[in-house]
């Protein structure tokens, strides 16, 4: 399986995608037990660069694109994979998982609620063709396809996780 990089350091090679997640995830963990929240903050980490597993995004990394966001298919993914697509504002996972999809989404260009990111959500992992990134970017991961060639990488580098 290929591996997916998170950051080219110059001067100090290249982050996998896979370590990156795992130490982000991990010290979010110890950070959210200050405020009762390891689990969730722990989870957001784990997912807050999801959409890195995408060819768009190497391509930034090699420095041939720009404009790309890695952040709303991590929150996308989030969504769906949650069940947040079939279920209410109100129902206990909704609830559970809310705050973490609109803090992986906003964890570079700021906070956006759920209700108005629903929508952009439903049309990212649905629309091959999507363009409707609050940043104004390009999603890094967008439509059906896309989103199964993340999920296998994501599976492929953390074999444990089940979603």
């Amino acid at each position: 399986m290929k591996t997916y990089y998170a950051k080219a350091e110059h001067g100090a090679g290249t982050v996998p995608n896979r370590e990156h997640l795992a130490r982000v995830a991990e010290q979010a963990g110890k950070f959210g037990q200050e405020i009762g929240q390891a689990e969730a903050a722990a989870f957001a980490g784990q997912f807050h660069d999801f959409g890195k597993y995408s060819q768009r995004f190497e391509r930034v990394l090699q420095g041939r694109e720009q404009g790309v966001d890695h952040a709303l298919p991590g929150a996308a993914f989030l969504y769906a994979m949650k069940g947040l697509n079939r279920k209410k504002p109100g129902d206990a996972l909704w609830t559970k998982y809310e705050p973490v999809v609109e803090a992986v989404q906003g964890h570079h260009d700021g906070l956006v609620s759920m209700q108005a990111l629903a929508p952009v959500l439903e049309d990212v992992l649905t629309q091959a063709d999507s363009d409707c990134c609050p940043s104004g970017k390009q999603p890094a991961v967008r439509g059906r396809e896309e989103f199964a060639e993340a999920q296998r990488a994501f599976l492929a580098d953390f074999p444990a996780y089940q979603p």
